[in-house]
């Protein structure tokens, strides 16, 4: 039998009419785990989605950027303000990874190092980046990404945005040898604004040799 860590718990949410004894049984027989034990509780219906929404605020990136859920209004109408609609897919602003990326993206900008550049949000997510990008003064985007929702989230955004005509949102496979949209399509990326670690960087070539990466310091 497998070490467990006695401080070990894990929740979940049924239905009212599920079966939780014969789900729990399940995980003793696959975890091989006879002696674990829960405990369920009912809980009380709630406005859900309010209370998602409740929890999704307008976030400052920059002194004049903003990431402002769908059915916020604005801090800032004069500002920057990237619509999202927050969902399952990674990019809300709320990670440092991405507030990080923002700031990159507006100090290029600053610089006049976007204004009309084609830019490349390869693992796009919400699309948060892109959309970032266009409305800072790129001409166009393309991005990727291996979840379906995920693209279904980024191109959502973009049109929320106004910018679904400037941003091209394409599934790829999740492995380095699986077939790459971008090079089917012959996508040629200038100045892209994406900067890769180095084991990304060393990685992708073989992948996507129609690509010519312009980092843009």
């Amino acid at each position: 039998m497998p070490y467990v860590n006695p401080k070990l718990a894990s929740s979940g949410l049924f239905c009212s009419q599920h079966d939780v004894e014969s789900s729990v049984q399940a995980a003793r027989d696959i975890l091989d785990l006879p002696d674990l034990t829960y405990t369920a509780e009912q809980v009380v219906d709630q406005e859900w989605v309010e209370q998602i929404k409740a929890s999704y605020v307008p976030v400052q990136i920059t002194p004049n950027m903003y990431i402002v859920p769908e059915w916020n209004e604005p801090t800032d109408p004069s500002a920057i303000n990237i619509r999202l609609m927050p969902g399952v897919a990674f990019g809300t602003g709320e990670h440092p990874t991405t507030s990080l990326c923002l700031q990159y993206l507006a100090s290029l900008a600053d610089k006049g190092a976007l204004s009309g550049a084609s830019i490349m949000d390869y693992g796009t997510g919400s699309g948060v980046l892109a959309v970032a990008g266009l409305l800072l003064g790129a001409g166009n985007a393309v991005g990727t990404d291996t979840d379906p929702l995920a693209v279904r989230a980024a191109e959502a955004n973009a049109a929320l945005n106004g910018l679904r005509d400037k941003f091209l949102v394409m599934r790829c496979g999740a492995n380095l040898d699986d077939p790459e949209p971008l090079a089917e399509v012959g996508t040629l990326i200038h100045g892209s604004t994406c900067r890769l670690a180095v084991y990304a960087v060393a990685e992708m070539p073989p992948k996507c040799p129609v690509w010519r990466i312009e980092y843009l310091n």
